[in-house]
């Protein structure tokens, strides 16, 4: 649809990785970190409503006019969706130190639905045109009143930043990831893909090159706020390591053709069984360094009992001690008296006998 060849190529490069690294990332996250059910829904939520409009302006170049402008509708309902979607990550992420507001709660619902009839309505979006950065939305009207309602959402950054203010040093440890790519997230999707074509006649189109960067930013920071604290930087660097480099590969397969294609298959599918087994490795270490912190603690515990256990015994035998010595000696005094008072009783019957005998001699 006219789109210069470097925009498409871009495209195709963004849609490509933001698929695979989407995928990996939360396959990484549910994998090896344990989250709640509410928690795992909001994340899949926020990642496939995002990939739909971070994908959009490639897929809009293999569709017909009425079927590119639906998708590009319903791209930009899923926006808004992933912006409702962040909400509740946010919340569920801080759920321990976060009071829940059901009025809160209706209120972006509420407006979510507004979202879902305006963005299919052509009081917002009147129809599309084709430019060389790709297809765009003609904007009409209601523009103020999506995006304002899209300004709205963000506001869930400073209910993620209360939850952080509130929580614990250790979890405060892993929130601040969070809500650093939370912040990016608004940032570079709020500049590029909201407010810029708001206050501009510019075609939306050429700001999407840089604006379907957003998600991609809170995905990695999410992963490292969930495996912060539980696993080494080194393992966290691995893992983003291979997974880059190998969704490099793949991206590579759909750019060339010819020998070229084949090689970066060979290399991707060998790249794939090693960082596989070297992913595996660095999980195994770190789970055998926590099984022997475990052995350490159990065996502090149990070391911590015993001495316990000691001490008790050991006030039992004083006391026992004190007792049994303390008897032994008042019963030597006891002694002592007796043998004292026999001597003074002997001395006391020989002074008598002497005084009788006195006395019959007179």
């Amino acid at each position: 649809m006219g789109m210069l060849p470097i925009y498409f190529t871009y495209y195709k490069i963004l849609t490509i990785f933001s698929i695979l690294w989407g995928f990996y990332c939360v396959f990484l996250i549910f994998r090896f970190v344990d989250l709640s059910k509410n928690l795992k829904i909001a994340i899949l939520v926020f990642l496939f409503s995002s990939l739909v409009w971070q994908t959009a302006p490639f897929v809009l170049n293999f569709l017909s006019l009425s079927s590119a402008l639906f998708y590009i509708k319903l791209s930009y309902f899923m926006a808004v969706l992933t912006c409702l979607s962040g909400y509740w990550v946010a919340v569920f992420f801080f759920e321990k130190y976060l009071k829940r507001s059901f009025g809160l709660e209706l209120f972006f619902h509420i407006l979510g639905l507004v979202c879902l009839f305006l963005a299919f309505s052509p009081f917002f979006i009147k129809g599309i045109e084709s430019t060389q950065w790709g297809v765009s939305p003609v904007l009409g009207k209601g523009k103020f009143i999506y995006f304002t309602i899209c300004f709205i959402f963000s506001s869930f950054s400073a209910l993620a930043i209360k939850g952080y203010v509130a929580s614990s040093p250790e979890d405060k440890k892993r929130g601040i990831f969070f809500i650093f790519g939370l912040i990016l997230y608004e940032l570079i999707s709020g500049i590029f893909n909201v407010f810029i074509p708001l206050i501009t006649t510019y075609p939306p189109a050429h700001y999407y090159l840089y604006g379907n960067l957003g998600p991609l930013f809170f995905i990695v920071c999410l992963l490292f706020s969930f495996f912060a604290g539980v696993f080494p930087i080194r393992t966290i660097l691995v893992n983003l390591a291979v997974g880059i480099f190998e969704i490099f590969l793949i991206a590579s397969i759909f750019l060339y053709s010819g020998l070229t294609k084949i090689y970066f298959i060979i290399l991707s599918v060998v790249f794939l069984i090693i960082g596989y087994f070297l992913i595996r490795y660095t999980h195994q270490e770190v789970k055998a360094k926590e099984v022997l912190e475990q052995s350490v603690k159990e065996r502090t515990k149990e070391l911590e009992r015993l001495y316990q256990d000691m001490k008790k015994e050991k006030e039992t035998f004083e006391k026992l001690y004190n007792t049994t010595i303390g008897r032994e000696i008042k019963m030597v005094e006891l002694k002592k008296k007796i043998e004292e008072l026999k001597k003074k009783n002997e001395q006391l019957e020989a002074e008598i006998k002497q005084l009788k005998m006195s006395n019959n001699s007179k």
